[in-house]
């Protein structure tokens, strides 16, 4: 299984990967940052083995292209990318990953939940503060508390996370 992490900051990337591999050691994590290299994973891989997205939505050029930045796209982007794919997939399997939108990005937040949730997708959001603070003490738990809910729900249990 695998967490899937739309997010461009190296710093960010960094904090993620050391409190997932404390916290939730048995996922591979898989992270993207372009819009476009995400919804491609996606189709390439689909989302049979994801047990959660988090998505940034504000992402730098990580490109240029002619002394040109290439546009990265945004987490706006791929919230459609995922509700074409769970549209199309024919199950209800991918509107089953729960999905963290992590952006200070209000408008374009509330755009990425009201789509996903549109089709399915269990929702959370989590603002980001103090650099990269938040990713301990809080995102890292919702993550955990969002898997390990989605197993319970799936296996019909309870579980307490």
């Amino acid at each position: 299984m695998r967490i899937l992490i739309l997010e461009d900051n190296a710093e960010r990337r960094t904090a993620m990967i050391e409190h997932l591999a404390d916290r939730l050691p048995m996922f591979a994590i898989q992270f993207c940052d372009t819009a476009e290299s995400m919804c491609k994973v996606v189709q390439q891989t689909g989302l049979d083995d994801v047990a959660l997205i988090s998505l940034d939505n504000d992402l730098e050029p990580v490109e240029f292209r002619d002394g040109k930045p290439i546009d990265p796209g945004s987490g706006v982007d791929v919230a459609a990318c995922l509700v074409r794919y769970s549209k199309n997939d024919g199950s209800s399997f991918a509107a089953a990953v729960p999905v963290i939108v992590h952006s200070t990005n209000e408008p374009a937040s509330v755009e990425i939940i009201e789509m996903l949730k549109g089709v399915g997708f269990q929702i959370s959001r989590i603002v980001p503060y103090d650099a990269e603070k938040w990713i301990g003490e809080i995102w890292v738990r919702e993550v955990r508390r969002l898997i390990v809910g989605n197993v319970t729900e799936m296996r019909g249990a309870s579980v307490s996370p």
